[in-house]
C-alpha cells in the first residue's frame, strides 16, 4: 500500500513515492493480466478512473469498483477501489513497460512494470504464403541460408506457376524473429481473371506445404469496367472505379509489360502533328542502324544526324554547324545510339515537349529486353534533380529547344550530353521538366564505367559553374551509371534530438554509436524524456551528463509529434535531427553526408537509409499511393540490392521520408509549424512535415550513403494498422492532402499494391505528361 501526492498535473513530472492521501497498488497478475486499486482517504465515497498505458500510449480505461481483499481486510471503506484489466498477448507485446496512472494526471500508481512475453511458435517449417488481390500471390521461404529457392503453385493439381524467390523479407514475429528469408511474389495466369472464386496450393522446392496453403482467390480482371458501361451515368461510376482500384488494386508482372503498352500507343492518336519536323541526333556510332530502322515505323517526320563522339563522349566539332543549319526544325531529340524506338515513342515525347513551351526539356520512360525476349518497363518519375546529377538517368532519350541546344554548344556550355542536360536546368531550383509515362525505347546495354565517367565530368563542371563545392567519385550502378555527389557541409550549428521514454539499453547503445559523428561535426545531442520511470534509465541520464548530453523533459501522454516540437523549441540551432532511440549508427560518415545534402538552399529535409538487422532494408523513401496511404520502399530489397531501376544505388528525390532519421533547417521547420500533434500525434507527422516542405517548394532528399540500422519501432513495439489512432491518422492524411497521394515520384505504370516497385498497374492510372507541381494541402477541422 503506497501513499502518494494527491495532485499532479498532466504535464508536470510523473509522481510517484511518498505523499499522502492516496493509497496505490498495481501490479501483474498473470502473463497478460493487472490488477490495482486507488483509494483517498479522505474521501472514501471517490471511485477513481484509471488510465493503462504501454511506454506513454493509453490502452485502456478502467474504474476502480471492483472489491479488493486486501482493502476489506483493513477496513478502507466498502473495500471496492479496485481494478483488473486483460490485453491480448500481440497487444501486450508491441511494449516494454506497462504502468497505470489516474486518469488525466500524472499521478503514477507505482513503477512501470517491464514485459516479457515469450516468443510464440515459429510460423511455419516450411515458409508461409499469401493472397495479395487479383492474381498476385507473395510469402517467404524458410530457409534463410539459400537464396534463389524455388516455388511452385498448383491447381487442381496442375502447374500454374513455378519461379525462385528473389527477393527478401525480414520475419517479424516468432523465434526467428529479425531473420531475413527468401520473399517470393508472382501473378498467375491472366486466363484465371474470370470471377470464379478457386483454391491454390503453394509448396517450396522440396513439395512442402506453406502455411496459409491452401488459399482461396478470385480475381475479375475487366469485369467491373465492362459493367459500368453498361450504366447510363458512366463518368460518375469512374470516379468510384478509380477509388476501389486505389484501394484494391490490380497488378501484372513487370515481363507483361507488352500486354499494356498498346493502350500506350492509343493514346498517341490524341497528338496533334506540328509542321516541322525534329531533329533526331543519334549519339555515337555503335548499333547507330537500330535506331535509325526503328524510326521508319514511327509515324511523326524527323531529320536524322549520327553524332561522332569522341573517347570522352564530346560532340564532333560540325554537330553545332549541322543544328544551326537546320533552321526550320523546332526540337532536337538526343537518343543513345542503338536505343530502338517504340512505335509511338518519337511522337509521344515531341508532342508532350511542344505543348509545354516553358519546359527545359522532356524525357520519356525507356524499355530493356530480358533475356527471356520479354520486354521490362523503365518506369521514371517526374524530375529528380538529385537523380539526374548522380545518375544522368534521363539522358538516353529526351527532347529539347533547337535554339536553346544550339545557343549552349555556341558557347561551349555543354561538351557532352550530360553536360548538355546540367546546363539545361541551371541548377535545381524553379527548373520545368516534362516526363511522359510508356516507354518510348528499347535501351541498348550501356558501357557503364565509361558513362559514370563522363557523367563525373559534367558533374564537376556544372557545380563549378553553380559555385557549389563538392566532391566527386564513381558510385556503383548496374543498369545507370552512378556517381557520388558529396556537398560541402554549409556553415552552422546541428542538434540531434532523441525522444526515449525508459528504454535505457537502446539509448545508451544509440548514442554510443553516433559518439563519432557527433564529434566530426561539432553536434550537440538533446535527449527529450517522455516520463522515464525505470531506474537504469534514470542512471543513464546522469552519466550521459557528462558526455555533453542535454535531457530534456517532455512529460506526459506519449505524442511523438508534440515530445519533437517542444524539445526543437527548447534548443538554439540552425539544423536539427530527429533520430530515434532505436536507430544504430553503422559509421561516422552519415551525419556529415546528410548535412552537406540540406546545404541545397532548396533542399528541406534529408533522410536516411535505414537496414533492419537482418540486412532487409526497411526505409529508403517514402511513395504515396499504394492502397491511398503512405509506404517504404525498398522492404524486399536486401542491403547492396541496387533496387528497381539502380533506385536504391544513388540520391534521390522522394515525396516524405521518415523521422527515424530525418535532417532538416529548424527555421523550416518552425515555418510550417513543426509536427502537428493535433492530426498526427504518432503517425503520419513526418510524411505530414515533408509534404508541408514541399508545398513551399522545398525538395525532400533521400541518401543511400547515410545508412543506419532500424530495430524498427523497438522503442515502442511495431505499428498495428487496426488500431484506431493509426486508421483515424490515415483517415486524416487521405483528407488533407488527397492530391498528394497522386506522388510525382512514383509511376503511373507501377502498381498500388502495398509494395512499390514490383509490379504493373492494370491499367496505367494516367498517361498523360507530367510536370512537378507543389502539393496542395486542404485544411479540414481537428474533431474534438
Amino acid at each position: 500500500m503506497v501513499p502518494v501526492a494527491r495532485r499532479a498535473m498532466l504535464h508536470d513530472r510523473v509522481v510517484s513515492g511518498a505523499a499522502t492521501g492516496l493509497l496505490v497498488r498495481f501490479e501483474q497478475s498473470g502473463p497478460t493480466s493487472f490488477t490495482g486499486y486507488v483509494v483517498d482517504q479522505d474521501d472514501l465515497t471517490l471511485r477513481h478512473v484509471v488510465d493503462i498505458l504501454g511506454d506513454g500510449v493509453p490502452l485502456a480505461l478502467v474504474r476502480c469498483t471492483m472489491p479488493s481483499d486486501e482493502l476489506v481486510a483493513s477496513g478502507k471503506g466498502d473495500g471496492c477501489y479496485g481494478f483488473s484489466v486483460d490485453f491480448a498477448p500481440e497487444t501486450l507485446g508491441r511494449f516494454e513497460f506497462i504502468e497505470a496512472r489516474i486518469a488525466n494526471t500524472a499521478i503514477s500508481l507505482g513503477q512501470a512494470i517491464p514485459i516479457a512475453l515469450s516468443e510464440p511458435e515459429t510460423h511455419s517449417a516450411t515458409g508461409e504464403v499469401k493472397w495479395l488481390g487479383e492474381l498476385r500471390i507473395a510469402g517467404w521461404l524458410a530457409d534463410a541460408k539459400r537464396s534463389r529457392q524455388m516455388v511452385t503453385a498448383l491447381l487442381d493439381g496442375h502447374v500454374v506457376h513455378q519461379g525462385q524467390a528473389l527477393q527478401w523479407a525480414n520475419l517479424e514475429e516468432g523465434r526467428e524473429k529479425g531473420l531475413a528469408v527468401p520473399r517470393f511474389d508472382f501473378h498467375l495466369p491472366h486466363r484465371f481473371a474470370d470471377g470464379r472464386a478457386r483454391t491454390l496450393r503453394v509448396v517450396d522446392g522440396a513439395g512442402n506445404e506453406l502455411k496459409g496453403s491452401p488459399l482461396r482467390f478470385v480475381a475479375y480482371g475487366d469485369r467491373l469496367e465492362q459493367l459500368v458501361n453498361t450504366l447510363s451515368d458512366v463518368s460518375a461510376e469512374r470516379l468510384r472505379i478509380e477509388q476501389f482500384r486505389r484501394l484494391f488494386p490490380r497488378s501484372l508482372p513487370f515481363t507483361s509489360y507488352s500486354m499494356i503498352h498498346p493502350l500506350i500507343d492509343e493514346q498517341c492518336k490524341l497528338v496533334e502533328k506540328a509542321d516541322s519536323s525534329p531533329i533526331v541526333a543519334i549519339l555515337g556510332e555503335n548499333n547507330c542502324e537500330a535506331t535509325l530502322q526503328s524510326l521508319q515505323h514511327t509515324a511523326e517526320r524527323w531529320t536524322a544526324s549520327v553524332v561522332s563522339l569522341n573517347l570522352r563522349g564530346e560532340f564532333s566539332s560540325d554537330f553545332v554547324d549541322f543544328l544551326d543549319g537546320e533552321a526550320d526544325a523546332d526540337c532536337v531529340v538526343f537518343v543513345t545510339s542503338g536505343l530502338a524506338f517504340a512505335q509511338s515513342g518519337l511522337q509521344r515525347l515531341v508532342g508532350a515537349f511542344r505543348d509545354a513551351p516553358d519546359a527545359a526539356f522532356a524525357y520519356a520512360d525507356l524499355i530493356v529486353a530480358a533475356s527471356d525476349g520479354s520486354q521490362r518497363l523503365i518506369a521514371l518519375t517526374s524530375f529528380d534533380y538529385e537523380r539526374l546529377v548522380e545518375q544522368g538517368y534521363c539522358a538516353h532519350l529526351f527532347v529539347a529547344s533547337r535554339a536553346r541546344v544550339v545557343e549552349l554548344l555556341r558557347r561551349n556550355a555543354a561538351t557532352n550530353v550530360y553536360d548538355l542536360l546540367l546546363a539545361l536546368v541551371i541548377g535545381p531550383t524553379q527548373v520545368d521538366v516534362v516526363h511522359v509515362p510508356g516507354g518510348a525505347g528499347i535501351l541498348p546495354a550501356l558501357d557503364i564505367e565509361a558513362e559514370a565517367a563522363r557523367l563525373l565530368a559534367a558533374g564537376i563542371r556544372h557545380f563549378s559553374e553553380r559555385d557549389v563545392s563538392a566532391e566527386f567519385r564513381p558510385g556503383s550502378g548496374s543498369m545507370f551509371p552512378a556517381v557520388r555527389v558529396s556537398r560541402r557541409p554549409e556553415q552552422g550549428t546541428t542538434a540531434i534530438v532523441i525522444p526515449t521514454r525508459n528504454q535505457a539499453r537502446l539509448l545508451r547503445k544509440c548514442l554510443e554509436s553516433i559518439r563519432g559523428a557527433v564529434k566530426r561535426n561539432g553536434a550537440k545531442v538533446v535527449v527529450a524524456d517522455n516520463d522515464s520511470t525505470d531506474a537504469e534509465t534514470l542512471q543513464l541520464f546522469d552519466r550521459i551528463a557528462a558526455d555533453d548530453v542535454s535531457v530534456i523533459r517532455v512529460p506526459g501522454y506519449f505524442n511523438y509529434a508534440d515530445i519533437m516540437n517542444r524539445a526543437v523549441g527548447q534548443i538554439d540551432c540552425d539544423r536539427v535531427c530527429l533520430l530515434n532511440n532505436d536507430i544504430y549508427a553503422l559509421d561516422d560518415d552519415w551525419l556529415e553526408e546528410m548535412i552537406g545534402r540540406l546545404s541545397e538552399p532548396d533542399v528541406g529535409a534529408v533522410g536516411a537509409l535505414l537496414s533492419l538487422p537482418s540486412g532487409v532494408t526497411q526505409h529508403a523513401g517514402i511513395v504515396l499511393g499504394p492502397k491511398q496511404s503512405a509506404v517504404h520502399v525498398g522492404t524486399e530489397r536486401i542491403w547492396g540490392d541496387p533496387g528497381y531501376s539502380d533506385l536504391l544505388s544513388v540520391a534521390r528525390q522522394a515525396s516524405a521520408v521518415t523521422a527515424a532519421c530525418l535532417i532538416t533547417r529548424t527555421a523550416d521547420y518552425f515555418a510550417v509549424g513543426g509536427l502537428d500533434s493535433a492530426y498526427f500525434p504518432i503517425d503520419y507527422n513526418d510524411v505530414d512535415y515533408c509534404l508541408k516542405l514541399r508545398a513551399l517548394g522545398k525538395r525532400i532528399v533521400v541518401t543511400p550513403y547515410a545508412r543506419l540500422l532500424h530495430l524498427e519501432s523497438a522503442s515502442r513495439g511495431a505499428v498495428n494498422a487496426e488500431a484506431p489512432q493509426f486508421k483515424l491518422s490515415l483517415q486524416r492524411l487521405r483528407e488533407r492532402w488527397i492530391d498528394a497521394l497522386d506522388d510525382p515520384y512514383y509511376n503511373p505504370l507501377l502498381a498500388l499494391d502495398e509494395t512499390p516497385f514490383t509490379a504493373l498497374a492494370c491499367p496505367p492510372r494516367n498517361l498523360e505528361p507530367r510536370r512537378l507541381h507543389h502539393p496542395r494541402m486542404v485544411e479540414v477541422a481537428v474533431a474534438s
